[in-house]
């Protein structure tokens, strides 16, 4: 997922110490939502030629008592004006509520660089297909991040009708950090994720199936206005889709407009 972590602002607030153990469960909640809008150039693509396409996002989340929820909204190949005429319309959802262990036990369970422990889950899934995740989550304090998380995931997979495949595990990372606030308080921020899947029994039987997949997305975010920024993103694969097949490898660079409500 070519994906912004949490908020472009509200970020940084989710990297504070979570001590609930005074009861008060409320006392980080926030909420935030972004539109964005990116052009896409050289889509990795595991079934043909790679692509040029602008897709338009709809994200957000925040923290509600015990829950931290994430979520965004793809609608693909905007317009019809990119190289995937007849996708237009297709879409993306990601979906990620993890609860807080640190709220629900109101304990510190605060360990070295762990601030925060979680139970995660994660729905993805559009035109056809839907994995489900689930596993453990924390956030951590690491030097030059405001915000860096870590999740190891077991994944299923919905194959047909009341069916799901066992998918292998998967490690989900992002972080966000100020890079760099100028005079005027606009600032640079890098932000991005990474996701990593290992040992998909079910893929990798599949013709030019394999066992792994990975995705990196960077992003450079230029914040001119509370509300408006632009942004420079590059985006890396190895076998997409777990697929070794045409372009799964290739490397994709993203262009972006961005309002935060």
């Amino acid at each position: 997922m070519k994906k912004l972590i949490a908020g472009l602002l509200l970020l940084p607030t989710l990297a504070l110490a979570a001590d609930y153990t005074d009861g008060n469960l409320r006392k980080n909640d926030n909420l935030w939502l972004n539109l964005n809008f990116y052009s896409a150039y050289h889509l990795a693509n595991s079934f043909g030629d790679t692509t040029d396409d602008p897709y338009l996002e709809i994200e957000g989340g925040g923290r509600s008592g015990v829950m931290d929820f994430y979520y965004f909204t793809d609608v693909n190949n905007l317009l019809a004006t990119g190289d995937d005429d007849d996708d237009s319309g297709d879409f993306f959802v990601k979906i990620m509520p993890r609860f807080s262990l640190d709220a629900l036990f109101k304990k510190d369970l605060a360990i070295g660089p762990v601030k925060e422990w979680y139970l995660a889950t994660l729905f993805k899934g559009g035109n056809g297909f839907e994995r489900y995740y689930g596993g453990v989550g924390t956030d951590l304090q690491l030097p030059g991040f405001d915000v860096f998380s870590f999740n190891l995931l077991s994944m299923c997979e919905h194959v047909d009708a009341n069916h799901l495949d066992y998918g292998g595990f998967t490690i989900a990372v992002t972080w966000y950090t100020v890079i760099h606030t100028f005079q005027n308080k606009s600032y640079l921020t890098y932000q991005g994720w990474s996701d990593f899947g290992f040992a998909n029994q079910y893929e990798s039987d599949k013709e030019n199936g394999t066992t792994t997949e990975w995705q990196m997305f960077n992003g450079f975010f230029y914040h001119f206005t509370p509300r408006y920024a632009l942004s420079a993103s590059i985006k890396f694969y190895d076998h997409l889709a777990y697929r070794d097949a045409y372009n799964d490898s290739a490397t994709s660079y993203f262009l972006g407009a961005h309002y935060s409500f």
